[in-house]
């Protein structure tokens, strides 16, 4: 568990070992003491693409699922392809 700060507000990032159905939970922006869960267990691309979604969704309240979801996915495959060419 770490604590991380987007658009100004702190968030807890919690990795927790089940969240039923899904990968990824944010809470609403004004809750108190706020997180982002993630899935314990995701790796690699799929674990970026998951983190990504779940700040976007705490950035964007707001924005439509399908937007988030899309940008996610584009946004983590270019992100792993550029940091893999650094290896």
């Amino acid at each position: 568990m770490r604590r991380i700060v987007l658009l100004g507000k702190r968030w807890i990032l919690n990795y927790v070992p089940y969240l039923g159905n899904y990968y990824g939970h944010c809470d609403h922006p004004d809750t108190k003491n706020k997180q982002i869960k993630i899935r314990s267990g995701l790796k690699g691309e799929k674990k970026l693409e998951i983190l990504i979604h779940e700040m976007l969704h705490a950035i964007f309240w707001n924005v439509d699922e399908e937007i988030i979801t899309h940008a996610a996915k584009d946004l983590a495959r270019v992100l792993w392809k550029e940091m893999n060419e650094f290896k």
